[in-house]
């Protein structure tokens, strides 16, 4: 790998670890995240990187635990706000329509 291919490989992953926030927890015990970076047809997608469970915030997996707050009190108000300090807005319309990922599976680990 060259110099300048190196860089660009930097770049991207830097670009994926700030993308990727932490949103709670899986049913397994181990971290959920959402991406502020991905493509519109996955905004939605929360990914467990341990036991491969991939949900739709609009539709939480059984088991699944979210960091709400009193203010942010659901997994859409809670990824609505993140994706706003990123710069992404995520309209009414946006959680209305958009159809649920093809990534979104039905996996999720035990506890």
């Amino acid at each position: 790998m060259n110099r300048k291919q190196q860089i660009k490989l930097k770049h991207f992953k830097e670009k994926m670890a700030n993308g990727l926030k932490l949103v709670g927890h899986c049913k397994c015990g181990n971290a959920l995240f959402i991406s502020t970076i991905c493509e519109k047809e996955h905004i939605f997608n929360a990914y467990c990187t341990v036991c491969g469970s991939v949900s739709d915030v609009r539709f939480p997996k059984v088991g699944d635990d979210f960091n709400l707050t009193t203010e942010l009190n659901n997994p859409i108000k809670l990824l609505v706000d993140i994706n706003k300090n990123a710069g992404r807005k995520i309209t009414d319309e946006m959680i209305e329509n958009t159809p649920i990922s093809p990534y979104v599976n039905q996996g999720q680990g035990a506890i």
